[in-house]
């Protein structure tokens, strides 16, 4: 088999890191000598231009060439002609730099791949080939693409920035939240309604009118026929109440009793089509522990295999579909049947993952005959300003009906600040000012 190998990138890499010094950050910042060099002169010219880097010093053309053969040992023949290919490196070193990346790559799995050959040949414990080939996949250098500079705070603050919302003061695309409770408690009937209502262009806690959106309910608890049973008494209080005659086809549903593994590569894929076909705006799925498998020698509490799981749900809900997320999880048994307070069961992660974190807590009052609970956040919230209740009760209206610290609608004397994003009133001269001294 043929080594990929790419000798006018690597040259073309090298010529522009001797010109200029941008293009030699850039270079330096994603690139890896003994990965993505396979010339050993062009390899060793990396190593001699990081060096006088790292040394705060200009790189020179003649100074490299003496260094190739005094140090290198490259024999004066291959050293001329390494010149002859430097100086030919075109104005950009883009190209040249993605090009080094992916035959970095395939040299890298060529290696791995005869190392996993040698592996499987030896007699032992398929968990621990397994284990081993594993490890040595991840040493894989991938590519980091382009580096991007880092943005300037004074540029930041030169245009508001806006919220992307799904429901006004309450939800953007992209954001997570989990929902804890007791068992029995309603976290299922609760996350259902208010995506119900959504989808119906009604806001779940205030119903006040929306843009309607387009809701997806993944359960992997419910069977078809209880969720048919859920719909139908739903519907009937949509009617009733909002007057709504034909519920919104903008919400669908699939029942996965038997649960999902968002890790595995089929039912992410399948994660993955759902929401494609359906067009989600909002994903509402769990609970959360039915939503991923320990592999062996794995627990539902292992901290790994969480990351795991928050890193497939971002990408495949949130990042690729620029959806909303909410999950059902369970809160951990305390003693004497108490919760040590609502966090997600499990990992940490869990805490750390959400936007918005919230436990669904009975604090032993009736509102209009209904029992209410506190909607205790487990985690601070990353954007104060949004308007969750504080607490929900049972209501005849709809299954749940919100309250902001007794009363049935939000405070929302902040609401023109948070829509208008005012900056302090500053003039382009004190922008441009920089860093001086008050």
């Amino acid at each position: 088999m043929d080594i990929p190998y790419d000798a006018d990138a690597e040259h073309d890499v090298v010529g522009r890191m001797l010109l200029e010094r941008d293009q030699r950050e850039e270079a330096l910042g994603r690139l890896v000598a003994e990965v993505h060099f396979h010339d050993y002169v062009c390899r060793s010219a990396f190593e001699w231009i990081a060096e006088c880097y790292h040394r705060d010093e200009v790189p020179d053309l003649d100074l490299l060439c003496d260094a190739l053969q005094e140090h290198a040992g490259v024999p004066p023949d291959l050293v001329a002609e390494f010149r002859r290919e430097v100086l030919r490196a075109p104005a950009f070193i883009e190209g040249p730099l993605r090009r080094l990346e992916e035959t970095g790559v395939r040299r890298q799995i060529i290696g791995f791949a005869e190392r996993a050959k040698i592996a499987a040949s030896r007699e032992a414990p398929v968990d621990a080939l397994l284990t081993e080939v594993r490890t040595e996949l991840e040493r894989v250098v991938v590519p980091v693409g382009r580096v991007q500079p880092a943005t300037l705070v004074v540029d930041a603050i030169r245009e508001p920035v806006g919220h992307d919302w799904l429901i006004p003061h309450l939800l953007e695309r992209r954001d997570r939240l989990i929902l804890t409770g007791m068992e029995g408690y309603g976290k299922s009937l609760a996350l259902r309604a208010w995506g119900l209502l959504a989808a119906n262009g009604v806001h779940p806690f205030t119903f006040e009118r929306i843009r309607p959106l387009r809701v997806l309910l993944v359960d992997c608890e419910n069977s078809e026929d209880q969720l048919r049973r859920s719909w139908i008494d739903l519907c009937l209080l949509l009617h009733r109440h909002f007057g709504i005659k034909n519920p919104s086809a903008a919400m669908g549903y699939y029942s996965v009793p038997q649960g999902i593994d968002v890790v595995d590569p089929r039912d992410a894929k399948r994660l993955d089509h759902w929401v494609t076909d359906y067009r989600a705006d909002l994903v509402i799925a769990g609970p959360l522990y039915k939503m991923f498998r320990p592999r062996r020698g794995e627990s539902k509490h292992d901290e790994t295999l969480a990351d795991e799981v928050c890193d497939a749900l971002y990408r495949n809900v949130c990042e690729r579909h620029q959806a909303a997320i909410w999950l059902e999880a369970h809160a951990p048994h305390g003693e004497k049947g108490d919760r040590a307070g609502m966090r997600p069961i499990g990992a940490s992660a869990w805490l750390r993952w959400p936007e918005f974190g919230f436990g669904l807590v009975a604090d032993g009052e009736m509102v209009a005959g209904g029992r209410k609970y506190e909607l205790k956040p487990f985690r601070g919230g990353r954007d104060r300003w949004r308007e969750w209740p504080s607490h929900v009760y049972e209501g005849q209206r709809w299954p749940w009906m919100a309250l902001w610290h007794g009363s049935p609608k939000p405070d929302i004397s902040h609401r023109q600040h948070v829509d208008e994003q005012t900056q302090p009133e500053l003039s382009n001269d004190d922008l441009d000012r920089g860093s001086e001294p008050f």
